[in-house]
């Protein structure tokens, strides 16, 4: 057995050799072989564990900068379970935070005290503003189309957007009327009675034309001109609609009985055995309309 002398000199050997392995790494150094024969089972352990924190501690540092492909510890290091264990939890967390960086805000952590509380109201908030931009965003479009498709003055459909439907029903073969509109005297309203008065009857015009029916597509072509569109009905019907209008407007009198209100129409059925194109019957509905406007010509000049 080892004399005192050599035992107290190996234990301060084996101590600074912990020192160093704390405080200076690089160091730490022991050389077990040197040791008295009872205490080099100790030195080796001392080794052993030198090995397993010099792991825990390019691990600890790689984790620190984010880094999370860096060297593993071995799986015989126990003293890096905690570490291991944070490490899953990261690489979790960043699948999660990619996830979100996707749009999916419906990702949660609850198993990190107050970091699941910061990160689960980021979410929250995340998936808020993403609401409100969608919202947002959806009545941008729908301000956009009414500027696109509608007549600035009478809010009904504009020359743009009923040109388009009547390609549409056109080109698909559908079954529908056109029924084109042209306001009598709106030339002597303006010129008379001034512009505002003008607008006041087309807008007049409009609001009447809504009852034509429920199905209508009404779309102002411009100036004194009105399409109307309908699917299944026949020219007939039409007909006896659009002279209802012409009826009912008669009687939304002018309140200083300055004018008569009126319109001329025009009305042709397409079915999917015409071939005809959508300008050969916004044609021919025009021609009707100047037929029928001619055929009235001394009623409006008897209400003049």
């Amino acid at each position: 057995m080892s004399d005192s002398n050599t035992i107290q000199n190996a234990s301060d050997e084996m101590f600074e050799f912990l020192r160093d392995m704390i405080y200076d790494p690089k160091k730490a150094e022991l050389n077990t072989s040197s040791l008295p024969v009872e205490l080099q089972d100790l030195g080796e352990g001392l080794v052993f564990v030198m090995s397993m924190v010099n792991e825990i501690r390019v691990f600890a540092s790689d984790l620190s900068k984010g880094q999370l492909n860096g060297l593993f510890p071995s799986s015989e290091n126990e003293l890096a379970a905690p570490l291991k264990s944070l490490h899953a939890t990261l690489r979790h967390l960043t699948w999660q935070a990619q996830q979100v960086a996707k749009g999916d805000y419906s990702q949660k952590v609850d198993f990190m005290g107050d970091f699941s509380i910061a990160f689960n109201s980021m979410t929250e908030q995340l998936d808020l503003h993403k609401k409100a931009l969608i919202k947002e965003n959806e009545l941008k479009v729908r301000s956009l189309e009414s500027i696109a498709y509608n007549d600035v003055l009478t809010g009904t459909y504009n020359r743009h957007y009923g040109m388009n439907i009547l390609n549409e029903w056109t080109e698909n073969k559908e079954h529908f009327c056109i029924v084109f509109i042209d306001m009598d005297k709106l030339k002597y309203v303006n010129d008379v009675l001034g512009h505002a008065e003008g607008d006041k009857y087309i807008i007049s015009v409009a609001r009447n034309l809504e009852n034509f029916n429920p199905l209508g597509i009404i779309c102002r072509l411009g100036g004194d001109e009105f399409m109307i569109l309908v699917k299944d009905i026949d020219q007939a019907t039409c007909e006896i609609q659009a002279e209802q209008i012409r009826e009912k407007l008669k009687l939304d009198l002018d309140p200083e009985g300055r004018y008569k209100k009126s319109i001329s129409y025009g009305v042709v059925e397409d079915n999917p055995d015409t071939v005809m194109s959508s300008g050969d019957l916004l044609s021919i509905a025009d021609e009707r309309m100047y037929e029928y406007k001619k055929a009235h010509k001394q009623e409006r000049r008897d209400e003049m």
